[in-house]
């Protein structure tokens, strides 16, 4: 009987415990269920099912289930700019998942994180939780490492660090690469491609944006639209981003018609979602048709993507196109509308120094233009102010140079109107006088010849300008040819003065101070003193030793062993010594931080660049001394070389340059950098090049 009763016990504890467990199961299935759907929403969607998961998760306890929904809130909050709630709900979600020891789960949400912290532009922080998600990835090779490493090198493009953006970029493909030869099935899912997609187009940005690159960003953007591996089923976003990204380098390329077709192709994509990237690409049409003088569509398209960007709240991109809408006017003449657009821009305070820059310049122009001299100079000063903060952070000349070849396109474009407007007013008034000459067929006559000489010497100029424009934009690309070839010309010229160095002091050095040592040893004690024998060998010796001199510093001067082995330093050091003992010249060195090296190709120009200034002012100036400067900073390095001597007309050295001249622009212009000239006859010469070591050619170097 009692062993019945504990039987019967037995049983009816079972059936309780088998109860709670699937009513526990299902709970947790509900939980994770939840979940998913708000990892697939977004916004108050993706808030409302995180906060339902959050519930269910505390009533039943289950922790993963609960960071989860903690990282879900976080996103959503973060969506929905509410950033301190945002950063809360991810950082409580990050604390679970580190407590329970899954470290792919925490580096993902400290990846999350590092986006939330971008979208506030507060990029030190981000670029910190990147880090941390690496610490915690490990050896993973995980689809969320390229997605991180992507998302890292973002967040340094944002910042202004485009090598190491380009780095991350690179590490991102190499991850890709590895999981192909794990082969992870994981490699040809559709969140991969996704996370390949985006690889592909940003660092085509970036490449296109910020190292001025056309041929690699284009093909990379065409491989990723024409292999639907690369997007996932239904994704127009991607594409349209992918088609924009292609616009804006056919646009770069100076292709109008091939950027448009881009462009109407990414709209088409783009147009249900009516965000701030849809907006973009309005607004990259409206550029187009400018330049295209269609401007109906032009102001249409701008005014379009202007009130989407109002309504995203998007400040930058909003002053971009009251900067677009300015420039509409100016190339109008219409200087006081262009002025207020200008100023609106300004006043919506975007955080890109470039973007103000340019608004600054043409903002003064306008005013210019309109006589408020007195404006300009206001902003003129706020410009120069601009310059000194732009030359700590992205090089200071880089922009000059471009917003100078902004200014002078446009000014171009202006002239080119203006002479239209003159010609159409002018044959206006014309055909009023033909009118009044009508009461003589000779004055007629007359009339009709000269209208047809005006309007050939209008049509004339018109052409004449247009054939400006286009050879100013040609000259640049045919000029970097030119000192490209030069370069290489220098290099194979290089290779062959090394190998004459080393043969002078291998061989022929070796050779003179072998029969110098031979004579002294052989012959001194058998002459004579005072003798005419004595007096020959006195001589012959002293002429042996010259020769000795002459070929070790030929030898040194044509070879590269000291650069090799001891640096820029001691390169220089050795060429004002040489200089000193063999010319007479007073040489002054100066040099600054010189012992980091800089990579021995870039130190090589820099050394042959000072050899080619100082030998100029050997073969040219008369001067009796020289002053040489090398200076290394963290973002350039300078060269200042400054003589005493009798100066030269640098405008005709500059129109018709020798091949000193030659050599120096192959080898400034092969280093990225930039060279000033400043001389006066009878007043000496100054020579300042600056080498920016930002430029992706110093890379590896």
């Amino acid at each position: 009987m009692k062993l019945r009763y504990w039987g019967f016990l037995i049983v009816c504890i079972c059936f309780y415990l088998e109860g709670n467990a699937q009513q526990s199961n299902a709970q947790i299935k509900k939980i994770q269920t939840t979940n998913d759907y708000a990892y697939l929403s977004w916004g108050q969607q993706r808030l409302r099912l995180a906060k339902i998961a959050t519930k269910l998760a505390i009533d039943a306890k289950y922790i993963p289930g609960l960071a989860e929904s903690y990282i879900r809130m976080g996103q959503a909050y973060t969506e929905l700019e509410q950033y301190s709630k945002g950063i809360l709900y991810l950082k409580k979600g990050i604390a679970i998942r580190k407590s329970l020891g899954n470290d792919v789960y925490t580096a993902n949400g400290f990846i999350l994180l590092g986006h939330g912290f971008d979208a506030q532009h507060r990029f030190d922080s981000a670029q910190w939780c990147y880090q941390q998600s690496l610490w915690y990835y490990g050896t993973n090779m995980q689809i969320s490492l390229v997605s991180l490493y992507t998302s890292y090198a973002d967040s340094q493009v944002k910042a202004g660090h485009y090598s190491d953006a380009k780095e991350l970029y690179q590490k991102a493909y190499s991850v890709y690469r590895q999981l192909l030869f794990l082969g992870r099935d994981s490699a040809n899912t559709d969140e991969f491609s996704k996370a390949l997609a985006i690889l592909r187009i940003n660092y085509a940005h970036l490449l296109q944006e910020f190292f001025q690159q056309i041929k690699a960003p284009r093909d990379t953007l065409l491989q990723a639209l024409n292999q639907s591996a690369f997007f996932p089923q239904n994704d127009s976003t991607l594409r349209g981003i992918c088609l924009l990204e292609l616009g804006n380098n056919s646009y770069f390329a100076g292709d109008l018609h091939q950027a448009k077709q881009f462009y109407l192709r990414a709209k088409a994509y783009l147009q249900t979602y009516q965000n701030s990237t849809y907006a973009i690409v309005l607004k990259n049409l409206g550029r187009v048709y400018l330049d295209e003088g269609l401007l109906a569509e032009s102001m249409k398209f701008y005014n379009q993507s202007k009130s989407i960007f109002a309504n995203q709240r998007d400040t930058l991109r909003l002053a971009e196109t009251e900067f677009e809408i300015g420039n509409f006017y100016y190339e109008q003449n219409l200087f006081d509308k262009a002025t207020t657009h200008y100023l609106k821009a300004l006043a919506l305070q975007p955080s890109d120094a470039f973007l103000r820059g340019r608004v600054f310049f043409f903002l003064i122009d306008a005013l210019i233009e309109s006589d408020q001299s007195v404006k300009a100079s206001y902003y003129e000063r706020q410009l120069s102010q601009l310059f000194g903060q732009i030359g700590k952070e992205q090089g200071a000349q880089a922009f000059q140079l471009s917003v100078a070849y902004q200014m002078e396109k446009q000014r171009l474009l202006k002239n080119i109107k203006l002479t239209e407007h003159k010609a159409l007013i002018q044959q206006y008034w014309l055909t009023i006088l033909g009118f009044g000459i009508l009461i003589s067929l000779i004055s007629f006559v007359l009339y009709l010849q000269w209208v047809k000489r005006m309007a050939a010497v209008q049509k004339a100029e018109l052409a004449q300008q247009k054939e400006e424009l286009a050879i100013h934009e040609k000259m640049k690309i045919l000029q970097d040819k030119e000192l490209e070839t030069h370069f290489a010309r220098l290099e194979a010229q290089e290779k062959v003065q090394q190998k004459i160095g080393q043969e002078l002091h291998d061989d022929v050095g070796a050779i003179l101070a072998t029969v110098r040592m031979k004579l002294i040893a052989n012959q001194q004690d058998n002459l004579q003193k005072g003798s005419d024998e004595a007096k020959q060998y006195a001589l012959a010796t002293q002429l042996l030793t010259q020769a000795c001199d002459k070929v070790r510093l030929i030898s040194h001067e044509f070879s590269d062993a000291l650069l090799k082995k001891f640096g820029l330093q001691a390169q220089l050091e050795a060429l004002r010594d040489s200089i000193t003992e063999t010319e007479g010249l007073f040489v002054e060195l100066s040099t600054h931080n010189l012992n980091n090296k800089l990579g021995y190709s870039l130190e090589l120009n820099v050394y042959r660049i000072v050899q080619e200034l100082v030998h100029n002012v050997l073969k040219h100036a008369q001067a009796s001394r020289v002053s040489i400067v090398v200076n290394h900073f963290d973002d350039q390095l300078n060269i200042i070389v400054e003589d005493n001597g009798i100066g030269f007309n640098t405008t005709a050295v500059q129109t018709k340059p020798g091949l000193g001249m030659l050599n120096l622009e192959s080898r400034v212009h092969e280093v990225g950098g930039y060279m000033l000239l400043d001389s006066h006859q009878g007043k000496g010469t100054t020579i300042v090049v600056s080498i920016p070591l930002m430029n992706e050619k110093h890379q590896g170097a």
